[in-house]
């Protein structure tokens, strides 16, 4: 406790030195942290050495305790960027409130990690993970709110203003999610995100609840530890994209499959059916899973039983139940959505990507992880059966089953997907859920070591999850400092991400209110992209508006309109705003390139206002990306 109490008053003490000779914000509070740090690590050197004289200073020893450092020091600036936002605290009140979470983390992974205790090997595997894990979570909750959207999340915000059955590029789970979440959190980063974050708890508690019946509660917990860290399970439970909704009905569909046709649990084909469902009102992907559980019911005995029984087939009636209102839509609307997701895929021009899925799933898994799905597929069955009593033939069989519907339901996608790699593009996250069938065995080979005579491969891996997993904590641990308060030194990204948006939209407002003043009329604003550009301004602009005497949130998203407008393709813009039953306005046309905003880039005749300008997003006083805007006459669409 005295520890904690002077770690803590010394760094409040230095922040506020550091911060009256003019440093910066995201300059003063690590700084404090760092500074402060050498003091406690000596101190609990100190400490540990007089209970265990084997406790020495090493190499290791250090470079974990600086993985504690950065960890801290990025959950000590998520809450001061909150504190300092709320204009609840003054600064070093604020700063004083969020240093005490960055000494109490590097104090904790100190204790735990760095100069862990003389416990036996099982109990200290399970504290570090479970401590690394709640680390992650609290680190993803309290930026869930701070960095900008992204594009596709601001698309994704437009479906929630217009509520529909379906949507043409996907179903309408994300836009309920999303719509749910901007009603409790208000229009907000973090209302749109937290529908992700909970998706992303249920994916970690199916697959926690699997894996735990396939081995045991290490490396249930190594699995659970996974989906934390690994780069695009990070992404889906940070993000709000219909990703989110599909891990989580994915991974519940494969957790009840097991129940079903392992356990022979008649009750969960309820369970079974309504996963399935919401994952159809997720995304179309889950109807991969389909193949391998037929396939799987076909070849096993036991599970052959099944098709004489009613549950499967009220598994299906409650999953098109749950699909109906996608399959009502479809209908209504010429089967639009299931043409744009596959004959219009099947129809763009032929490319070989089989290199780009194999550095996907790379980059999903990390090396670790790609070599750990290798493994599963040569000598999966192996280890799992090593992890059974070798004088059970009933669990033995029960594990033989097991990595039979485990490999099937991993590589069957995976193989369509292989073979759609070799004449069309891949995207980086379709093969993202097809890994949950395999987290299982990553997660034992995180924490556990099994498999008789591969349990060398098995302790390889291991081993390579240890640097791999610090490596990645940093990796989020400094990236989401970077999105949200910057870091020293180094500008703010361009990008996807819409950083210094607020700003933007703040602009576009103003050069709106100055036109409708001249004019008399309101102008609309058209993105010249596809979609990006619109969405983010009819985000930020309702967003600017929230809470003040701007226009409600249907006045500004009505008033961010698609580029359908001049006859290009702008995805659901083309039927949220009927251009027929428009009335002729002036344009605010905005674009990310000049090019776009000249006359030949036009598909009309266009009658301009103005010549192009620049229209910077700035954030912090730095540009971070120069827009351009044009305006155009109303005279064009008379």
């Amino acid at each position: 406790m005295a520890t904690v109490t002077v770690s803590w008053g010394l760094s409040v003490l230095l922040y506020g030195v550091l911060r009256w000779l003019g440093l910066p914000v995201i300059a003063a509070h690590p700084a404090a942290l760092l500074v402060v740090s050498p003091i406690i690590f000596v101190v609990l050197l100190l400490q540990k050495q007089r209970v265990n004289q084997g406790q020495k200073f090493t190499f290791l020893r250090f470079l974990r305790f600086f993985v504690g450092i950065i960890l801290g020091a990025a959950l000590q600036g998520a809450l001061l960027a909150h504190l300092l936002q709320s204009d609840l605290l003054p600064d070093v009140l604020a700063f004083a409130a969020a240093a005490l979470i960055g000494v109490l983390i590097l104090l904790l992974v100190s204790a735990v990690w760095v100069f862990p205790l003389p416990d036996s090997n099982t109990s200290r595997t399970e504290i570090v993970t479970s401590v690394f894990i709640a680390a992650m979570v609290v680190l993803r909750l309290l930026y869930l709110g701070l960095p900008e959207l992204m594009e596709q999340e601001a698309y994704y915000w437009n479906y929630s203003q217009h509520l529909d059955l379906g949507y043409l590029d996907h179903p309408p789970m994300v836009a309920l999610i999303i719509w749910l979440g901007t009603i409790l959190f208000g229009v907000s980063e973090f209302g749109v995100r937290m529908g992700a974050f909970l998706c992303w708890i249920v994916t970690a508690y199916f697959s926690y609840r699997l894996t735990l019946k396939i081995f045991d509660r290490q490396a249930a917990l190594g699995a659970v530890l996974l989906l934390a860290v690994l780069p695009l399970y990070f992404g889906v439970g940070f993000l709000m994209t219909p990703d989110a909704p599909l891990h989580a009905a994915w991974s519940a569909l494969l957790y009840f499959s097991y129940r079903v046709l392992l356990e022979n649990d008649s009750v969960s084909w309820i369970g079974f059916g309504v996963s399935l469902g919401l994952g159809l009102l997720s995304k179309y992907t889950i109807v991969l899973l389909g193949p391998p559980f037929l396939l799987f019911m076909l070849v096993d005995p036991k599970a052959r039983r099944w098709f004489l029984k009613p549950g499967p087939y009220v598994a299906l009636v409650l999953a098109l139940l749950c699909f109906s209102p996608v399959l009502i839509w479809n209908m209504q609307h010429e089967w639009a959505s299931f043409l744009f997701q596959s004959a219009k895929r099947i129809s763009r021009v032929p490319v070989v990507s089989t290199h780009h899925l194999i550095g996907h799933i790379a980059l999903i898994l990390t090396p670790a992880g790609l070599i750990g799905v290798l493994l599963f597929f040569i000598f999966g069955g192996r280890v799992l059966r090593s992890a059974q009593p070798a004088d059970d033939p009933v669990l033995l069989d029960t594990t033989r089953r097991t990595y039979l519907l485990l490999f099937l339901a991993a590589f069957l996608p995976f193989a369509l997907f292989l073979l759609i790699s070799f004449n069309r593009e891949v995207k980086l996250n379709w093969t993202s859920p097809v890994w949950l069938a395999v987290i299982p065995f990553l997660g034992c080979t995180v924490t556990s070591i099994y498999g008789g005579f591969c349990s060398i491969c098995m302790m390889a891996i291991r081993e390579l999850w240890r640097f791999t997993i610090p490596l990645l904590i940093l990796a989020f641990a400094v990236g989401a400092h970077y999105l949200t308060m910057g870091l020293p030194g180094i500008p703010h990204p361009p990008g996807p991400v819409l950083i210094g948006w607020n700003h933007l939209a703040a602009e576009v407002e103003m050069l709106a209110d100055e036109l409708e003043q001249e004019s008399g009329s309101r102008p609309i604003v058209v993105g010249m992209d596809h979609y990006q550009i619109t969405s983010g301004l009819a985000f930020y602009r309702t967003q600017n508006a929230q809470g003040g005497d701007g226009p409600d949130s249907s006045v500004t998203v009505g008033q961010s309109v698609g580029w359908h407008l001049f006859g290009f393709n702008a995805r659901m813009y083309s039927s949220w705003f009927d251009v027929q039953e428009w009335q002729p306005v002036d344009v605010i046309a905005v674009a990310s390139k000049k090019s776009r905003l000249e006359q030949k880039s036009f598909s009309t005749k266009i009658v301009f206002d103005s010549e192009i300008r620049p229209l910077p997003a700035v954030k912090d006083g730095q540009e971070v990306r120069r827009f351009y805007y044009r305006l155009i006459s109303s005279d064009t669409f008379e």
